[in-house]
């Protein structure tokens, strides 16, 4: 009776146990054995009775009508009289006195008199539970509380209210109450669903972005409309670990936009929830059906039973959880707006629970709107970047190189050739196959505690890399030519899990534990590097002064939880952005951002478990894999109107119940996925009718971290972090591991991200925990390869190079041997180049100078050969 969570529901099972009762104390011997005794018929009379009133005869007829008459009596003298305890002692001594001439048991009719007063208990019950029904605790609440008019001073008409979680006495020493944090949900007490906005359904309370959305599941669409309540709010979580006892204090304000007469109301209730979240308690199961683990809870009343507001710092006693919702009765928040915390707090028995929590509620004056805030806080605050895209453009471009204007270049300008030499000697041309980079190129700054995300965009000129300090997490746009900082984007105030380049690279999306994904601007269509033509610095991004220039916040994704996962689908473009998200409590959101309003297209609701990952491949079929090791594959139709459906389900046993990190598809063909699981190993499987694991990389230490892997561009390479502070590279034709010593990695913590730049030989490390830094490698050709990808791009250069192959090769037939030397053909290609006048040439000239420098020291080692063109 204990798991149903209506209080008539309790008082039917308990009925139904008392009828039962009774049915099974009447059929069976239970009144004789009591001492009771039990009624016989007998023949004859009774000599030995000693009450007049009784007399038995032989007829049948004549004992039942004295029965009757004997036991009404009995009953309106036990009811009667003041001590019925001793009354009925006495009227069971009188029948049990009486006996019969024929040596029979004696007889009595306190046993029916019992089954009278039973019955009659019994059936005064049942009218008194049809006819009224038992209060629950809530009802009583409301029953006690103040009815009467509430005045408050004018001072408060142009207040809001200002909510602070401060913190908590000890908690109990359990393993998976590791960085708790605290919900807050404000009710109506008497409908349990979540408090109404008072004053417009438009206005934001909480947060800047509020709305619901209505999902019509049979025509798979939805409708938006404005959020008409309270939404609840979290705080962030406070890590035990720091102090090494658990003793939280997150010290956290809400400040709601809402008059504070609004909340002085004898139905409003204030629930806390003390939750915390991590891998243990899922693989346990031993989180509700939110994916949280529960550990206590309290409320509080804004107005007290005598009209008294508990305004400023108040103490709240924490109970435990003891309501559970059974299997089979179905409970959606988002339909109900009940939260599940409202059914323990209606629970007709509550359980202390050692400890307190200290909570503040005061109203304060409403500030001003605020637009310049690296960290909005509330729903009058908006996000923006913190410096404009022009300061952020002067402080980048003014200590790089000047900017060449093209025609001839002199020796002044040869450190500027050499760069760009430099940037072609790592380009991968479309079909070239990857090389194993070698040699550091930079040590880029990271945050205080290093970075915990990297993403390269699909130019190949950018670095996103989120850089993590002890407040925020600021996601810095490395420029790869030059290893500054091209920008900074603040906004996020938790960890960020996951970054995403659009196709057009020309946007960037973040996912974060601070329950919002955002969208970044960071460039144009001239932003890309154009690699090819020597000397020509690339075109840098249109500067402007407005907020929506590049470099500055487009558009915010709010949810209701962690987010873990987002990716840009690969058919949207700029006018109309299409992207996935995954969040902590296993729904699938897609978005559409078209001129910086979010559509919050529709929910996918299939996974059971918080996802990880998610992946699109190049026809936009989506790849999801959540912390169970279940991957789901989805069509997606988002053009014309949201659709979805499943494709297939990929369940491995090798998979089974184990958390997906990260899932890669291999290029090109795209037939096979790299799927990175937390047991210390990695998976290639084959996708086809049938799915198999075809191999599976082992060495790394990865049991508890959130660590990522990736393959290189042409799939013939797998690059992944350790938790031993290393990475480790794999060839994925036979799986064995290719040594990385050369890199020298060797960070304490573990290396938690790592990214292979998809056109150039280019990778990025990056570890969390401590003040790293961002480790890129490169693979450098040598400048004999230079003129493939230079003639690739220069018609004329080409053709200026293969005539000077041809001159090479008649030389050689002809054995002249004057013509023969190094030197003289270098002489020669110089006037050549020097006399065509255009920058190309002119950088090849600085190239075959020190060229020919260099081997006239080497002296005459390499005869005859000119191939150092």
């Amino acid at each position: 009776a204990e798991y149903m969570g209506d209080s008539r529901q309790f008082q039917t099972v308990t009925s139904i146990f008392v009828f039962l009762l009774c049915v099974f104390f009447m059929s069976t011997d239970a009144p004789r054995r009591l001492g009771l005794g039990r009624l016989r018929r007998t023949g004859g009379e009774d000599t030995n009775t000693n009450d007049p009133k009784v007399s038995v005869s032989a007829s049948a007829e004549d004992v039942l009508e004295q029965k009757k008459q004997a036991l009404s009596e009995f009953v309106e003298r036990v009811r009667g009289s003041e001590k019925k305890g001793n009354e009925k002692k006495v009227a069971v001594n009188n029948w049990n006195s009486t006996s019969s001439s024929h040596s029979t048991r004696p007889i009595s009719y306190a046993g029916y008199a019992f089954r009278d007063r039973l019955l009659g208990s019994l059936t005064s019950f049942m009218d008194r539970f049809r006819t009224e029904k038992l209060p629950t605790p809530a009802e009583k609440l409301l029953r006690h509380s103040h009815t009467g008019q509430i005045h408050l001073p004018a001072e408060y008409d142009d207040m809001c209210l200002s909510l602070r979680v401060i913190d908590a006495e000890k908690l109990d020493l359990n393993p998976y109450i590791i960085h708790p944090v605290v919900r807050v949900h404000i009710v109506d007490l008497e409908t349990g669903k979540y408090l109404s906005k008072g004053t417009s359904h438009d206005q934001p309370v909480v947060t800047r972005f509020e709305g619901l959305v209505q999902m019509d599941e049979a025509r798979r669409t939805c409708k938006e409309m404005p959020c008409d309540f309270i939404i609840p709010m979290m705080t962030r979580p406070y890590d035990l670990r720091q102090i090494g006892e658990p003793l939280p204090e997150w010290n956290e304000e809400f400040l709601l936009n809402e008059d504070f007469k609004h909340f002085i109301d004898p139905r409003t209730l204030i629930l806390f929830e003390v939750l915390d979240f991590g891998a243990k308690a899922h693989t346990d199961r031993m989180v509700n059906s939110e994916g949280f683990y529960p550990i206590a809870w309290a409320f509080m009343k804004p107005l007290g039973l005598a009209g008294r507001i508990h305004s400023g710092t108040c103490k709240l006693q924490l109970y435990r959880y003891t309501y559970k919702r059974p299997a089979y009765v179905h409970h959606d928040v988002g339909v109900t707006r009940i939260p599940d915390v409202f059914y323990s707090f209606n629970w007709f028995r509550r359980e202390k629970y050692n400890s307190f929590l200290r909570v503040g509620f005061q109203p304060v004056q409403r500030p001003e709107p605020s637009e310049d805030v690296p960290i909005p806080t509330n729903a009058l605050e908006s996000e923006l970047i913190t410096k404009s895209y022009a300061e952020l453009d002067r402080q980048t471009w003014q200590t790089s190189d000047k900017k060449l204007d093209g025609g001839d270049i002199d020796e002044s300008n040869s450190a500027s050739v050499r760069k760009r030499l430099q940037l072609l000697s790592r380009q991968r041309l479309n079909r070239e196959r990857c090389e194993v980079p070698q040699k550091l190129l930079y040590k880029l700054e990271g945050g205080t505690k290093g970075c915990f995300k990297l993403a390269f965009s699909r130019g190949g000129r950018w670095l996103a890399a989120a850089c993590t300090d002890a407040q925020e997490t600021a996601i810095k746009i490395f420029d790869m030519e030059s290893g500054r900082v091209k920008f900074l984007l603040k906004g996020h105030h938790d960890l960020v899990y996951d970054l995403s380049w659009s196709p057009d690279d020309l946007y960037l999306l973040s996912s974060s534990s601070d329950t919002t994904s955002k969208i970044w601007r960071i460039g144009s269509h001239n932003s890309e590097l154009q690699i090819g033509i020597v000397g020509e610095k690339p075109e840098p991004v249109a500067t402007t002064t407005s907020s929506s220039g590049p470099g500055t916040h487009y558009a915010s994704l709010q949810h209701t939880t962690y987010v873990y996962s987002g990716q840009f689908h690969p058919l949207s473009d700029a006018n109309k952005l299409v992207c996935v998200t995954g969040a902590f409590d296993g729904v699938l959101r897609v978005w559409q951002i078209e001129q910086g309003v979010v559509h919050l297209l529709g929910e996918i609701k299939e996974h059971t478990h918080h996802i990880n990952t998610t992946v699109f491949d190049q026809n936009g079929r989506l790849y999801s894999g959540d912390a169970d090791g279940t991957i789901f594959v989805w069509d997606l139709e988002v053009h014309s109107r949201f659709q979805y459906r499943r494709s297939w389900t990929i369940k491995e046993r090798e998979l089974e119940h184990s958390i997906i990190n990260s899932m890669t598809l291999q290029p090109p063909e795209e037939r096979r996925i790299l799927v990175h699981t937390r047991d210390n190993s990695l998976r290639l499987l084959e996708l086809g009718r049938t799915v198999r694991v075809t191999k599976a990389f082992s060495g790394l230490k990865c049991e508890s971290h959130n660590l990522k892997s990736t393959l290189s561009p042409d799939g013939k390479y797998v690059l992944s972090g350790s938790e031993d502070g290393k990475a480790y590279l794999w060839d994925a034709a036979n799986g064995k591991i290719i040594s990385t010593k050369h890199w020298q990695v060797g960070f304490a913590d573990p290396v938690v991200d790592v990214s292979w730049n998809p056109t150039q030989h280019m990778v990025a490390l990056c570890s969390y925990g401590r003040e790293y830094p961002i480790l890129v490698y490169v693979f450098e050709k040598d400048v004999r390869s230079i003129r493939d990808i230079v003639g690739q791009e220069d018609v004329a250069l080409s053709k200026l190079m293969s005539r000077d192959v041809k001159k090479k090769d008649a030389t050689e037939r002809l054995g002249t041997e004057k013509d023969t030397t190094r030197t003289g053909n270098l002489n020669r290609l110089m006037s050549t180049i020097r006399s065509d006048g255009s920058p190309i040439r002119g950088a090849a000239v600085q190239a075959v100078d020190r060229d020919r420098y260099d081997s006239s020291d080497r002296g005459s080692e390499h005869g005859s050969s000119s191939t150092y063109y």
